[in-house]
């Protein structure tokens, strides 16, 4: 039960850690082209190594409740959906992190970004591309404790 409190604290705190650092892939990549800075990238980075220390440990003493994501090879119709989403996020001068921290400061314009993603998602459905590309999952790595696994979340 301790659980959905922990979850809903670290919600709030990935919620407030992208409006306050402005977490976006496409300022940290301008950031990394133009002025030569890696700063935001190094961000990603650090982000990901505290979300893997929380959630795999999580995973491990409760595996019924906190589940890791299976890995889906790349085909081309995930190569051409990722690709229509990057020129997506060129345009809009915001990823979707970057998206959702103009939307949470008011600016409701990007409101639009979220429709086009769930138009794009319905169209893959409906155009039956996205069953035909599906194949099974593969389990992470990390799904059993193991030294691979000890490694991980110690570094």
């Amino acid at each position: 039960m301790i659980l959905i409190p922990l979850l809903l604290g670290l919600s709030f705190l990935v919620g407030y850690a992208i409006r306050r650092g402005s977490i976006c892939a496409v300022l940290a990549t301008r950031a990394l082209i133009v002025d030569r800075r890696s700063a935001r990238f190094r961000a990603f980075g650090v982000a990901a190594a505290g979300a893997g220390a929380v959630v795999v440990p999580l995973h491990w003493l409760a595996p019924a409740d906190v589940t890791l994501s299976a890995g889906y090879p790349v085909t081309v119709s995930v190569a051409v959906a990722g690709a229509i989403l990057g020129l997506g996020a060129r345009l809009n001068n915001a990823c979707v992190l970057g998206t959702l921290a103009h939307l949470t400061g008011g600016n409701l314009v990007f409101g639009f970004s979220v429709l086009g993603m769930v138009i794009g998602a319905t169209a893959m459905t409906s155009s039956g591309l996205w069953q035909a590309s599906v194949t099974a999952p593969v389990p992470s790595p990390l799904e059993e404790p193991s030294n691979f696994g000890g490694a991980f979340v110690a570094v």
